[in-house]
């Protein structure tokens, strides 16, 4: 690396407000003291790689690379997490981050722990500086309702449904992206056509059933307000994965292949498996009125 950072460090699951208060003070710093801004982070949770399984997320990779390049960081290092470097000494981490990305100043949270065994601390970063030479910005915590915000936090209220909370922690509504895959045409032959995402399987999703959704479609970045249920399709058929089936209002055109954000705003009713397609359209078209009106009414709850 050719330039001098300002690093923070962490897994972002998420990239929620106590992460952003760290990106914050990083961004001021970066303009303050002329350094580039530096995000590292780890392919996969350490915890992942320790245990040998998978660990839900909030945000997967791909989600967490387009995030980190809307706020306009500099670089952004997802590094492998090796036994090589899972064996770190507290010490040996800092002197490979200053001496291979240029460090001069740190961003870090008052809980940040780092090297083998988790045995380094904020401490261990302030006795290193004298040594190495670089800053040290430590921020506390950032609360919601006396309780710290955490990835932890989030993941309990989405799993409860809970996504207004969810949205306030965030910081920003939570999402879905991927993209668009052919369906079954179902919605199309309903009168009601709508496009299909599968759903990482690591990926913490929220009760199944209808939300008032938002898309956008990051080709181009237009957005449109929608439905979009998460679910299996129970009144198709049985052997559905889990995806996320979404109607935009006010649009025409062909997405397949396109990459779409659905975000969900607001939970409206749980998915159930209907006697027959008339039913289910019926019931879709109430749907539908309900998040119009919901867009349309500022004092609604969504």
């Amino acid at each position: 690396m050719h330039h001098n950072t300002v690093i923070t460090l962490g897994k972002f699951d998420g990239l929620h407000e106590g992460h952003r208060n760290l990106i914050e003070t990083m961004m001021k710093v970066k303009e303050k003291k002329g350094l580039r801004a530096l995000i590292f982070t780890f392919s996969v949770p350490p915890k992942s790689h320790i245990t040998g399984q998978p660990m839900p997320v909030i945000t997967t990779n791909e989600e967490k690379r387009a995030l980190f390049e809307e706020i306009g960081v500099d670089y952004f290092i997802e590094c492998p997490f090796s036994d090589e470097l899972m064996r770190m000494s507290p010490r040996e981490f800092v002197s490979f981050l200053v001496n291979e990305l240029q460090v001069k100043c740190f961003v870090v949270g008052e809980d940040f722990c780092f090297g083998y065994q988790r045995a380094g601390n904020i401490e261990t970063l302030e006795e290193l500086s004298k040594e190495f030479g670089y800053d040290l910005f430590v921020k506390s915590k950032i609360q919601h309702k006396g309780r710290d915000i955490s990835s932890t936090y989030i993941r309990e209220e989405l799993v409860a449904g809970n996504m207004k909370t969810a949205e306030k922690l965030l910081g920003y509504p939570y999402f879905i992206e991927n993209k668009i895959v052919h369906g079954n045409h179902i919605g199309r032959k309903m009168g009601i056509p709508t496009v299909n995402m599968e759903i990482d399987p690591q990926k913490v999703i929220p009760p199944k059933g209808v939300y008032v959704s938002r898309i956008t479609i990051l080709d181009d970045g237009s957005t449109y307000m929608g439905i979009s249920n998460i679910g299996n399709k129970p009144t198709i058929g049985d052997d559905y994965p889990t995806g996320v089936e979404s109607f935009l209002f006010d649009f025409d055109g062909d997405l397949y292949g396109k990459v779409l954000r659905v975000s969900l705003l607001y939970y409206v009713r749980a998915e159930r498996k209907f006697e027959n397609l008339d039913a289910l359209k019926a019931q879709i078209d109430k749907d539908i009125s309900f998040a119009r009106e919901c867009y349309g009414n500022v004092t609604k709850v969504c």
